[in-house]
């Protein structure tokens, strides 16, 4: 579980970022089913990409850090997973509406859509490191794997391959 405690750190500011991220998607999913004003979509899909940018920033800043880091209890990751399956489907909520209103080729907002669909790769891709780190059994075969690859010298450097 210790990978999972370090990607999640301190739990209650982690829930609130959580949670103040879906607050935005679906405020942006509500402005872009009544057709407001570009600009006014344009800045907060902006915003929305900041603000993942920022919490991905420190949740790898909290990874590569050595502190030691808190305590989490097993209903705490799951919790936490069932969070960011949450966020997932809401960010994917959002961008296929976005898709739907054709906003994808206005040149305001496609960087920003791009942007946030790479971010809500980002969450599926934490959501299966978290869960891969309670199988302990899978992390050591993983591990375990790993060491006998290198020791056959089976390491490639990932630009050649």
């Amino acid at each position: 579980m210790g990978a999972s405690v370090a990607v999640i750190g301190n739990v209650d500011r982690w829930y609130a970022d959580l949670y103040g991220v879906m607050s935005m998607a679906y405020r942006l999913s509500a402005i872009i089913k009544d057709r407001a004003t570009t600009v006014k979509i344009a800045y907060r899909l902006r915003h929305l990409d900041s603000v993942l940018a920022k919490m991905f920033k420190d949740i790898h800043a909290g990874i590569n850090k050595n502190a030691k880091p808190e305590v989490v209890s097993p209903k705490q990751v799951e919790e936490t997973i069932q969070v960011l399956e949450k966020l997932h489907g809401v960010l994917a909520k959002l961008l296929h509406v976005c898709k739907l209103a054709r906003l994808t080729n206005n040149s305001l907002m496609a960087q920003s859509l791009h942007n946030i669909a790479n971010w809500n790769e980002e969450v599926a891709e934490l959501i299966e490191v978290i869960q891969i780190s309670l199988n302990r059994e899978l992390t050591d075969s993983l591990y375990k794997r790993s060491k006998e690859e290198r020791e056959r010298g089976e390491i490639f450097d990932l630009s050649e391959v």
